[in-house]
């Protein structure tokens, strides 16, 4: 379970000096958070007609690909928890 918090910008700031990537620039990243947070992401990642490729508009065809975004998908989340964890250290100890 994740307990980051995607809408507080001095973590967003903090994660994406730490690790280079850059979450909530995204062309669609109301669904990027939905899916970094909700627990049915990794089933709708799989099973969604709606997945699609930003560029074609064609959707994600089942197997592999899909298998490859939930995999990054996790990885992502799990940095984001690892950040979150030490974020939330050093805002407890203060200046």
């Amino acid at each position: 379970m994740s307990s980051f918090d995607l809408d507080n910008p001095d973590f967003i700031r903090y994660f994406i000096e730490r690790t280079g990537i850059c979450i909530g620039s995204e062309e669609k990243s109301e669904l990027k958070a939905w899916l970094l947070t909700s627990p049915d992401a990794e089933n709708w990642l799989m099973t969604s007609k709606d997945y699609k490729y930003l560029e074609s508009g064609e959707p994600v065809p089942l197997g592999k690909e899909r298998e490859g975004a939930i995999i990054v998908n996790n990885i992502l989340k799990g940095r984001l928890q690892d950040c979150w964890e030490l974020f939330s250290r050093v805002a407890c100890q203060g200046p």
